[in-house]
């Protein structure tokens, strides 16, 4: 009975995704998209020459952002950052061309950093917080990766490594993560594009595009959620 409450206890100290907290997440990360973007329209109803600034930009500095966002994220630098540069450099279909490819790459090298050198120092602040878990099902597996990919809150960086370090199946990982993030990465370019170039109606569909997204991984995984939490807390015993 001791190590099931004390189970219960750390899943509680913790804080297992809830609906309601990821509700609150769900509203931040909006609330912070949507004040990004109404800074960036302000500042460019004040005259400032966007697209003098871009094209201004030497070749050679476009070139080093792709290795750049292959590497920087393995060190905590912002994905987002990179989304906005995206936006701001290149043309929207090589955006959303090159970008997933990219990404996928650094996904790529974050999971095998994590499954390889990161993965004892991984494990151990895994089992710190959650003493009882010993590995995730397939099926859990890819509900887990949905549910951290498609709604904000987890630093991009620790997903990559903790995915890696324990253990999910790669083609899982990697098709997952980049679909999910890939759709973030297009919402984000049209809409910042759209607030850029005064399109409100594109603005508005890559708003609507991230949005949607979430609340609807979020309601294909409802029903799905206990035992999903469950598998993160505990792990897969059987």
């Amino acid at each position: 009975m001791r190590p099931q409450k004390q189970q219960a206890d750390n899943a509680e100290a913790v804080g297992a995704p809830r609906p309601q907290f990821l509700g609150y997440r769900q509203i931040s990360f909006a609330l912070v998209l949507l004040a990004g973007l109404v800074g960036i329209f302000i500042l460019s109803r004040q005259g400032i020459d966007w697209r003098g600034y871009l094209e201004a930009v030497p070749r050679e500095v476009r070139f080093l952002f792709w290795p750049a966002m292959a590497v920087l994220p393995l060190f905590g630098f912002p994905i987002t950052a990179f989304y906005l540069g995206l936006a701001l450099l290149f043309p929207t279909w090589m955006a959303l061309t090159l970008g997933p490819l990219f990404l996928g790459i650094n996904m790529g090298l974050g999971y095998w950093l994590g499954h390889s050198v990161w993965k004892g120092f991984t494990l151990k602040m895994i089992r710190r917080y959650f003493p009882g878990f010993e590995g995730l099902s397939e099926l859990n597996a890819f509900r887990s990766v949905v549910l951290i990919r498609a709604i904000p809150g987890t630093p991009y960086v620790l997903q990559n490594y903790v995915f890696g370090a324990l253990g999910v199946p790669f083609y899982i990982y990697i098709f997952c993560s980049v679909l999910i993030q890939s759709g973030y990465l297009a919402g984000f370019v049209l809409t910042v594009n759209g607030v850029l170039n005064e399109q409100p109606i594109i603005a508005v569909f890559g708003l609507l595009f991230i949005g949607i997204g979430i609340l609807l991984t979020h309601r294909l995984l409802k029903h799905n959620l206990s035992e999903t939490e469950k598998a993160l807390i505990q792990g897969d015993r059987s």
